[in-house]
Parts: structure tokens; C-alpha cells; sequence
């Protein structure tokens, strides 16, 4: 279950995006449990971080920044592109060596994250 919520590091970076929106887990970052998972319908509360889904995250990128991230198998391996109204702003080149789509699904996050933190 836990692959199904982004990691504790971009969960972070995504609170200091602006990310607030009802998740099913948070990380809490007390001593006794820190960045452990809990399920259940939390709020931003004090001392615990949110830990949105996958979806979730891209979601909040493509609403708030007008940011699409597209994550594609191509010649055996995961690339993705990032675009911004139907203008495209990245692209993982052809060559690349991304072997799972879960390493190219947290690429593209990590990437958007630049983008908006550039601009």
C-alpha cells in the first residue's frame, strides 16, 4: 500500500509548494514514528506532513501550475515529458535509462517540483 503514496522527501516539498488538499496518510515527523504512514482521513495538522497519492500530486500540479506531466514507454525504456498548454517544457531524451515506471513516475515529480520552484 505504501507504493501507492508519494515519498516522505517530495511530500515535503510539495507542502512548501502550496499542496493542502484531505489525504488518506501522513507522515508524522514525531520521534517515536517518524515518517511512518498512517491511514485513515487526515488533515494539515501540526507536526505531521500529508502524503498524497501519486495522482493526487499530479493532480495538484496540473490545477495550480497548469502543469501536465506524461510518463510513456518508448524503445524498452520510461521517458516522460512535462508540458504547460499544450507547449512542451521538458522531455527525458530519447537515450534515457529509466527502467521502471515508477522511477520515471517519480522523475516527472521530481522535475515538476524544479520547474515550479525555477520559475
Amino acid at each position: 500500500m505504501n507504493k501507492e503514496f508519494i515519498q516522505y522527501e517530495l511530500a515535503l516539498k510539495l507542502v512548501e509548494l502550496g499542496f493542502k488538499e484531505r489525504c488518506l496518510a501522513i507522515y508524522t515527523d514525531d520521534i517515536v514514528n517518524f515518517g511512518n504512514l498512517y491511514i485513515g482521513e487526515y488533515d494539515n495538522e501540526y507536526k505531521n506532513i500529508l502524503a498524497p497519492l501519486w495522482q493526487q500530486a499530479f493532480r495538484f500540479f496540473r490545477e495550480k501550475y497548469s502543469l501536465s506531466g506524461e510518463i510513456y514507454l518508448f524503445e524498452g525504456y520510461w521517458h516522460f515529458d512535462i508540458n504547460k498548454k499544450s507547449m512542451e517544457i521538458f522531455t527525458t531524451p530519447k537515450h534515457g535509462d529509466i527502467e521502471t515506471y515508477e522511477e520515471a513516475q517519480q522523475s516527472c515529480l521530481e522535475k515538476l517540483i524544479e520547474i515550479v520552484k525555477q520559475n
